[in-house]
């Protein structure tokens, strides 16, 4: 007989691999809200559980401890907001405003369901071993860069006026880079507002008429 509350709580008639990742996917959530609110030191296996109605041995039999699901969380979450970036600007027109525009607003949208665990990517960056920060830190460097290479191919294209493209890049990123600290889902913009005023922001910073082309 099982005595993992979560076979019972299973949706029925799913796989069983089905079954799993959308547990697993649950576990992730709780996790991350337990971090935002105790900090990843505060927050024990034990409380996990409870969040998600398991008994704490059952819990590692999806997730080994609690440092793993805290590199998932970290790593998975800026893998995933880099691949969000690069598909955006990928299916963006040739021209350098469109691909920023296209770029900003992918980073700004991927809050709408990412936003608290955004929201502990640097407060609990220091707890990660050095060989995972280095990959996260390898992986902020890859985002950095797409939006550095649409800002050259603007300039050398007399289509932005920029004198300094790595200081641009770092004004450009640092728009959305706290969007976790300051937005909330009821207030006063949603996301698709914001996203159009940075990008707004940032095509002006790079000497652009956001309304050209458009």
């Amino acid at each position: 007989m099982q005595s993992d509350a979560s076979q019972a709580e299973a949706p029925r008639g799913r796989p069983r691999s089905e079954r799993r990742r959308i547990r697993e996917r649950e576990i992730r959530a709780a996790a991350v809200d337990l971090f935002q609110r105790h900090g990843y030191e505060g927050a024990t296996m034990r409380d996990l559980a409870q969040a998600v109605g398991m008994d704490a041995g059952s819990l590692y039999n999806h997730f080994r401890s609690k440092y793993d699901l805290l590199r998932e969380v970290l790593i998975g979450t800026m893998e995933d907001l880099v691949v969000a970036v690069r598909e955006a600007v990928d299916q963006a027109s040739d021209r350098p405003a469109d691909q920023l525009r296209a770029g900003l607003g992918a980073y700004v949208r991927f809050h709408a369901d990412r936003l608290h665990e955004a929201g502990i990517a640097d407060s609990e960056r220091r707890s990660l071993e050095a060989e995972d920060e280095l990959r996260l830190l390898a992986l902020r460097r890859e985002l950095a860069e797409v939006f550095r290479a649409i800002l050259e191919r603007g300039r050398d294209g007399g289509e932005f006026v920029v004198d300094d493209v790595g200081i641009a890049t770092l004004c450009v990123l640092s728009l959305p880079a706290r969007l976790p600290v300051w937005f909330r889902p009821d207030g006063r913009l949603d996301l698709d507002e914001v996203a159009e005023r940075m990008t707004v922001i940032a095509l002006r910073a790079v000497g652009c008429d956001p309304g050209a082309g458009r």
